[in-house]
């Protein structure tokens, strides 16, 4: 059974894992999906951030990290979201040198019902957000 421990990533938001649950995944080696979202991103320091990092990176676990998604939209007419969004990926893109992550998952944040009228314009607009956060991955070296 543990060969598949090594293989399957668990999902837990970095609160829920800050509180109560860094413990868990160490003493059973579960590899963790760290969900960061803009509470979390607020709520904790780059130093809070690195001592879950370091606990985890002891035990040898692979790390991936998800990026946060509520309210954000890559592909956004609206500057101000557009600019919450990016500013929430550059808040991600500090951790990556400390978690050193596999894998950073995002949601495309594409919603027919709100943005099916302005298709093209969004899609344009989310990939020039993904291209940005791609290239800017890599160069943090994830």
């Amino acid at each position: 059974m543990s060969w598949i421990l090594k293989k399957v990533q668990v999902n837990i938001p970095f609160n829920m894992l800050w509180d109560s649950y860094i413990e868990l995944f160490t003493k059973n080696r579960l590899n963790p999906e760290i969900g960061l979202d803009a509470i979390s991103l607020k709520q904790f320091s780059f130093d809070d951030f690195k001592n879950i990092a370091q606990r985890l990176h002891k035990q040898n676990l692979t790390i991936t990290l998800h990026a946060p998604f509520i309210d954000l939209s890559p592909g956004s007419a609206d500057p101000d979201v557009m600019n919450l969004t990016r500013y929430r990926f550059k808040q991600v893109l500090k951790l990556i040198p400390i978690f050193k992550p596999k894998t950073v998952i995002c949601h495309a944040g594409y919603d027919w019902k709100r943005y099916g009228y302005l298709k093209e314009e969004w899609v344009e607009k989310s990939l020039h957000t993904w291209s940005w956060l791609g290239s800017r991955v890599a160069d943090e070296g994830g």
